[in-house]
């Protein structure tokens, strides 16, 4: 059967896309990029631990997840948070519809979608805190995934094949009628009407991205914050598979005490010293300094 045509978000931001060379399969974890953003703007401290990365967290922290796409096609992004959707609320699944990214570009989801204006901010909080703690008690807390789906490929219509032209100098009636057709009325090439094969869905699970569940204590977890503006427009969208995305990104986080607990060395973070404090404004160097 044929793929439907689902709604999806599409985010109105306006920053540039970056001009970058088209990755090969070959690169595909590069494809895709999923970067936690803490207060400021600045990508939050992480560490890795075998394929694992960490990202470290301080209780009350406001952060922002940037979703990038490095390819030459629109992608769709199922985002969740705790196993959450941050669009509907729902346990994660790739049924749920995402958000859309240009080629070459990137989104910043800043929270669980309220409406289309407004989000419910990313905040670092203890886990029964947590949205996903009040709705379910948070089993999956702690894990940012982020799923890809790339937009289904238009088939591109071929030409007809142009009609012989017919000169009227050449025409004979008498040996039109003794053939019993028009000149130059040659049947056009008749193509075949074959079905797509993208058009069938396999028998899959619909669950979302699989989790592991923390065997050790989870300190953070995301909570449902303060409103904040974001607009967003439902538009159409066709993934090119509904249920198998092009590569499933998860990020987890954790505090520097939770880090510890997971047997992670927490990443080291660099603080620049204040500057100096002056009570009054200091008199401008002299222009013309004597020796």
């Amino acid at each position: 059967m044929n793929i439907p045509t689902r709604p999806a978000l599409i985010a109105l931001l306006a920053c540039a896309a970056a001009l970058l060379i088209p990755s090969a399969c070959a690169h595909a974890r590069e494809s895709y990029g999923v970067e936690l953003l803490c207060d400021g703007g600045r990508p939050c401290p992480e560490t890795r631990s075998g394929r694992t990365r960490w990202v470290m967290g301080e209780l009350g922290e406001r952060y922002t997840i940037r979703v990038t796409n490095r390819t030459a096609r629109w992608v769709e992004a199922v985002i969740t948070v705790d196993g959450r959707d941050v669009v509907n609320g729902t346990v994660g699944s790739y049924s749920n519809r995402g958000y859309l990214i240009a080629p070459w570009d990137s989104v910043d989801v800043e929270g669980f979608r309220v409406s289309t204006r407004e989000v419910a901010a990313f905040r670092f909080t203890t886990v029964p805190d947590s949205y996903a703690g009040r709705v379910d008690g948070g089993p999956n807390a702690g894990v940012v995934g982020v799923a890809f789906f790339p937009e289904r490929e238009r088939r591109r219509r071929e030409p007809p094949e142009p009609m012989p032209l017919w000169d009227h100098r050449d025409y004979r009636p008498d040996e039109d009628r003794s053939r019993g057709a028009a000149p130059g009325a040659e049947s056009a090439p008749r193509t075949a009407d074959k079905s797509s094969s993208s058009g069938r869905t396999e028998s899959r699970s619909r669950g979302g991205a699989t989790v592991r569940q923390p065997t050790r204590r989870q300190n953070l977890g995301t909570q449902y914050g303060e409103r904040r503006s974001s607009s967003v427009n439902e538009v159409e969208f066709t993934r090119a598979n509904p249920q198998r995305p092009a590569r499933v990104v998860s990020v987890r986080y954790d505090d520097r005490r939770g880090l510890f607990a997971h047997g992670i060395e927490p990443p080291r973070v660099w603080v620049a010293p204040p500057p100096r404090a002056t009570r009054f404004v200091p008199p401008p160097p002299d222009p013309f300094p004597t020796r």
